[in-house]
């Protein structure tokens, strides 16, 4: 039973590449159907099941005896069974963050959520758990194949939208699981591979016409589904690529003009509505070239200001999603227009399906696009610009509603805008439009960012910055060189001519008495104080909100809720939950809820099993059990941390995401195989790959920010491959940990290690959690620290549990 045949490995592989595929895939479902992806959820609810299993395997199996090996192979066949029913189960419960605010009663349909996507995760590591105590004398081979599988699932669902979108995505992963199931039988249990063999064959029908109950359920609150809400409204249609989904709407109540002037009479022209993932609305403006008097609004717009000054300027406009800046730059004669876009889709539909409704905009001459996260275009950009414009933001996630507020930014970042300065032309501009949503937050952070961003490039702000008030925008516009007093007086001119207020220009003091400013959507009496240093520190003091900058190492720039600030911030929004939301206080609900789960399913076995560890007279396996919770913590930081500095280096989340867990996954199973062939050299002391893990990962802390840095300017190609070769030499001494103590275990008390399985994954759930409330407010740079203490704590804790000089006894 212990020979470890080639078709084990292959469906360990398969299994273990299911697990992450369907992680990353739940993720999806929550970003589309939800106003944020929930992957600290899916990430903790997945290892819950795992923890789960492994501590009740351990009480199911006696002393001396393996797992059974048939029912390791039909779990894995529920496995692949609960995938498919994952989606009908969590559009029934539907859960949305927003009705928090008034429905505390919400939160029982998350638990729900939580059990049904929990169950394929618990069978899926009931099986891994089992063929890791059954085979656990080639536990290299075995760890090994685990980890080059879940390498392969990071890559996966990048592919499984195209062929059959939302409704045939769960088939796909459902099909890996069975193929899995199929492999394992084959050895262990072969009078499954009937049943299995007829669900494959059932599902790669059903995969032709996907069923309807498959597809994911939008939550009302989606701004898609409200605009499809208006009457006379019609989807016109909708297109996946491996990122996301686009839908296009049609709505005669459809406007999208922000800040547009009251002094406007006329009407505006057709507009379509593009969404990605059900939010994010943008506009597509009907035109066509011959016709441009239609366009005669884009004059009544705070954000043509700039225009105003410069003169067929060369403009970059960084993410304008369904193109108004790009109208806006043609309509002025912009002479170049460079578009940075992260999502490749959208520049496909304007250029084609959207062609004829929206003027061929994208096939105008003057215009190039990016597709790229914007950090890295612009880092990568080595042109100059007239105009820079920062497009007009997602509203949702402007307005900082429910977890909208936790996601992370990289583009609103003190470091960016730093970049973009040596960007632009001696007279250049750097212009930004942000909605009036008071209390007044992200607007001012944004203020704060330009201006210590301009200060940083040797700019005086007081002299080259301008806020711009409509009705419901603020726009901000910061010049390289000094505004002129001639200038000045023009934009004065402009702007009452529209029925704008200048609320700041050079030599203007905005009032300070209260009774004016209470009136103000937008606070100007505070920007003197940001325009002085040593004003500026006191009002991020003091003010309710967080107004410093986001930056590279704490990227949040929607979340502005302070922890000693909670009580006022209920209290400022009508004693609503949502600044409890938004401090990230259902993370910490569900870190006191992971952390009771661990408790409960390790501490009871133990309990329950008191008599046999009695019997033994080492204390191995409660120092090797401390040991897994410390490695599991260790692995799942440098995880994290991993998968931050991809997403800022190689540009795309999902890229970096697959890149990240790819060369992290795949160096760590290659320190897994060859563990066992170094067990036999001359090593300097036990437990060494503990010591080399810490150590390397410290490293890690002083020299990838410089390298990373000096990098960006490579092909994205080479990008990658830096990245592979940062990644692989921690990741290969990682792969060390795991199997040293399994193998070690087995010699000592092999009915541990389902318990040793538990005390991993529910170390990695708690951990996920913390480690997200940690960077929320300590930054990322701290998990660097942390994980390095981990894996110094576990050094000590492998040498108390008995390993003597060998990776494996």
């Amino acid at each position: 039973m212990e020979t470890l045949k080639g078709n084990i490995l292959a469906g360990i592989f398969c299994l273990t590449a299911a697990n992450l595929s369907l992680e990353i895939i739940a993720t999806r479902y929550f970003s589309i159907t939800q106003s944020h992806h929930l992957a600290f959820f899916v990430v903790s609810t997945a290892f819950l099941g795992f923890g789960v299993s492994g501590g009740l395997l351990f009480l199911r199996v006696k002393p001396g005896q393996p797992p059974s090996p048939t029912t390791l192979c039909v779990l894995a066949f529920l496995f692949s069974l609960t995938i498919l029913a994952c989606v009908p189960l969590m559009n029934a419960f539907p859960f949305e963050t927003t009705e928090l605010l008034w429905a505390k009663g919400r939160l029982s349909h998350l638990l729900l959520i939580s059990l049904f996507l929990a169950l394929p995760f618990f069978f899926s590591g009931w099986s891994l758990a089992s063929l890791t105590s059954i085979y656990a004398s080639a536990i290299h081979r075995l760890y090994a194949a685990d980890l080059t599988g879940v390498a392969f699932g990071a890559f996966l669902p990048s592919l499984l939208f195209l062929p059959r979108g939302d409704r045939g995505v769960f088939i796909l992963i459902s099909l890996l699981a069975l193929t899995a199931t199929l492999l394992l039988s084959l050895s262990l249990a072969k009078k499954i591979l009937f049943p299995a063999a007829g669900v494959f064959l059932a599902l790669l029908v059903g995969l032709v016409h996907p069923p309807q109950f498959l597809e994911f359920r939008l939550s009302p609150y989606k701004p898609v589904s409200q605009a499809l809400q208006s009457k006379g409204a019609e989807l016109l249609f909708t297109r996946w690529n491996a990122i996301s989904r686009i839908d296009i709407v049609s709505s005669p109540s459809l406007r999208f003009a922000p800040g547009l002037s009251l002094a406007y009479s006329g009407t505006l022209p057709e507009q379509f509505g593009l969404f990605t993932d059900g939010g994010q609305p943008s506009a597509l403006t009907s035109f066509l070239p011959e016709d441009s008097q239609r366009l005669s609004f884009l004059n009544y717009l705070p954000s043509s200001l700039p225009f105003f000054l410069l003169a067929r300027p060369s403009v970059l406009i960084i993410e304008p999603r369904g193109g108004l800046e790009i109208l806006t730059s043609l309509y002025y004669g912009a002479k170049r227009i460079k578009v940075i876009e992260s999502n490749p889709l959208i520049p496909s539909l304007l250029k084609k399906e959207l062609a004829d409704k929206t003027g061929s905009i994208l096939s105008d001459p003057r215009v190039e696009v990016v597709c790229s996260l914007p950090r890295s275009a612009i880092k990568q950009d080595k042109d100059r610009y007239d105009l820079i414009i920062f497009s007009f933001p997602d509203i949702l996630t402007a307005s900082g509603t429910g977890f909208a507020s936790l996601q992370e930014d990289h583009l609103h970042t003190r470091e960016t805008l730093i970049q973009l300065w040596p960007r632009l032309s001696s007279q250049g501009m750097l212009t930004a439009t942000f909605m009036l949503l008071p209390p007044a937050r992200e607007e001012l952070r944004m203020l704060a960012t330009i201006i210590e961003s301009m200060e940083a490039a040797g700019l005086d702000p007081k002299q080259s910055l301008l806020v711009l008030l409509s009705w419901g925008t603020v726009t901000f516009v910061a010049k390289k060189s000094p505004f002129t007093p001639a200038e000045i007086n023009d934009l004065q001119t402009w702007a009452q001519e529209r029925l704008f207020a200048l609320g700041y220009f050079p030599g203007f003091l905005p009032s300070m008495e209260p009774e004016k400013d209470s009136v103000q959507a937008f606070p100007i009496s505070l920007i003197p104080n940001l325009l002085e240093p040593s004003k500026r520190e006191k009002l991020y003091q003091n003010y309710l909100f967080a107004l410093r900058p986001a930056t590279d190492d704490r990227p949040f720039f929607h979340h502005t809720i302070k922890l000693n600030r909670i009580r006022q911030s209920y209290a400022a929004f009508g004693h609503k939950w949502l600044p409890l939301l938004e401090g990230g206080g259902l993370y910490l609900l569900l870190l006191i809820q992971t952390t009771l789960v661990a408790l409960v399913f390790l501490g009871f076995p133990l309990l329950l099993t008191r008599k046999r560890r009695l019997s033994l007279k080492s204390k191995a396996p409660r120092f090797t059990l401390i040991y897994f919770i410390l490695i599991g913590a260790g692995f799942m930081s440098v995880e994290i941390l991993l998968i931050q500095k991809g997403i800022l280096f190689l540009g795309h989340p999902t890229q970096a995401v697959a890149v990240s867990l790819f060369a992290l996954l795949l160096s760590s199973g290659a320190g897994s195989l060859l563990s066992s062939d170094w067990s036999h050299r001359s090593l300097p002391f036990p437990g060494w790959f503990l010591a080399a893990s810490s150590l390397l990962i410290l490293l890690d802390f002083f020299l990838w920010p410089p390298l990373l840095e000096a990098s960006f300017s490579q092909p994205y190609g080479l990008r990658v491959v830096i990245l592979l070769s940062l990644i692989f030499p921690t990741g290969f001494f990682l792969g060390f940990a795991f199997p040293a103590s399994i193998s070690r275990l087995r010699s000592v008390s092999p009915e541990y290690i389902p318990l040793a399985w538990s005390a991993n994954a529910l170390s990695s759930v708690v951990t996920s959690v913390l480690s997200i409330m940690l960077t929320l407010y300590g930054g990322y740079k701290i998990l660097f620290f942390l994980a390095s203490i981990y894996y110094g704590l576990a050094l000590l804790f492998f040498r108390l549990s008995g390993h003597r000089n060998k990776a494996h006894p």
